[in-house]
């Protein structure tokens, strides 16, 4: 959901790395990061017409100020959102212009806030085959690796054109990879726009490299579209003890608990069931359970209130382009789901 801007402080900033006009949902945006002072911060700008202003203020690496934002936390981090009646005003500030994609160690990356692009260099370990996953009804070529420095190893995924173009052992720098945050990890891709990446080959590391270690884990993730919903719930908790409570007219009284509450303060718990095409194959449909965490972020995909209706709700997940999903295959939970932007 996105705060108003009333009492949002102007950012002063240096703008990064602004992305071509991109599509979710029947939305146009466009993305780009901001270097404040303290930190990068991701943006998102739904008023495309300000394209060619932010790009002019990035390529001549000129501080801006923002004024009239507001600020989304839809995804589970705090992005800037620029709109129509957000004010870019050049300004001074007393700090300098930053490469963002300079090398950074794998071990940095922990610090690094999701959705930043970055330059780092490791050696190709436990390169898997390349398997075809689709995006937006396009069959897209999906390999997957390690990649090692001295100071660690982090997960990485390539996406098109640049599967296959790896080899085991070799070093590679990767200038312009996306960090991505989910529930289970933190790992980097390349970004959907191809021509933003670069992998180059590049020197051995004279450091002796960490082994890459990691357990087999029942979680597998993918693209998913939802085909159907089997069963929706929704249950209205007490506000102090999340026990189920009983409604009488404007008030509630918590089974557990017994406070008498006014029923417009009780919690709301969803429970789903849901039918979900995995990867684009018709031979892979599952029935996987989404609790409350993973049915608010569905909401907060579709833009609706955890006040909405069985029917609002079911008919938002119908009309949901495919997501990024994870889930349990031990016990068919569906554990997180987030837009697809690569």
């Amino acid at each position: 959901m996105a705060e108003r801007s009333e009492g949002l402080p102007e950012i002063s900033c240096y703008i990064h790395a602004v992305s071509p006009v991109k599509k979710s949902n029947g939305s146009s945006y466009i993305n780009c990061d901001l270097q404040t002072e303290a930190q990068v911060v991701r943006a998102v700008c739904f008023e495309v017409g300000k394209k060619q202003s932010l790009e002019s203020l990035a390529n001549q690496k000129s501080p801006v100020k923002i004024r009239n934002y507001t600020i989304s936390k839809k995804y589970g981090r705090e992005d800037v959102v620029i709109t129509r009646k957000t004010n870019l005003i050049p300004t001074v500030v007393h700090y300098d212009y930053q490469e963002l994609d300079k090398n950074i160690s794998i071990s940095t990356i922990s610090h690094v806030a999701g959705e930043q692009l970055v330059r780092v260099k490791g050696e190709v370990q436990q390169l898997s085959s390349t398997k075809t996953v689709v995006f937006d009804e396009v069959p897209v070529k999906k390999q997957q690796c390690f990649i090692v420095d001295p100071s660690g190893f982090i997960k990485l995924v390539l996406y098109g054109k640049h599967a296959d173009t790896l080899e085991e052992g070799k070093v590679f720098s990767f200038n312009r990879v996306r960090v991505k945050i989910t529930k289970n990890e933190r790992y980097v891709n390349t970004p959907k726009n191809e021509s933003e990446c670069v992998i180059s080959p590049d020197e051995s590391f004279t450091e002796a490299l960490p082994s890459v270690e990691t357990t087999v884990s029942p979680v597998l993730g993918g693209t998913g579209e939802i085909l159907g919903v089997t069963n929706i719930s929704k249950t209205q908790c007490c506000c102090s003890c999340n026990k189920k409570v009983v409604i009488n007219g404007n008030l509630a009284t918590c089974e557990s608990c017994k406070i008498v509450q006014k029923a417009r303060s009780c919690k709301v718990q969803w429970y789903l069931r849901l039918y979900i095409e995995v990867n684009g194959n018709n031979q892979q449909r599952l029935r996987l359970t989404a609790f409350n965490d993973t049915a608010n972020k569905l909401l907060r995909i579709g833009n609706l209130a955890p006040t909405a209706t069985h029917e609002e709700f079911t008919q938002c997940m119908l009309n949901l382009d495919p997501l990024f999903i994870s889930y349990d295959i031990q016990t068919n939970k569906l554990i997180n789901v987030d837009i697809i932007d690569i």
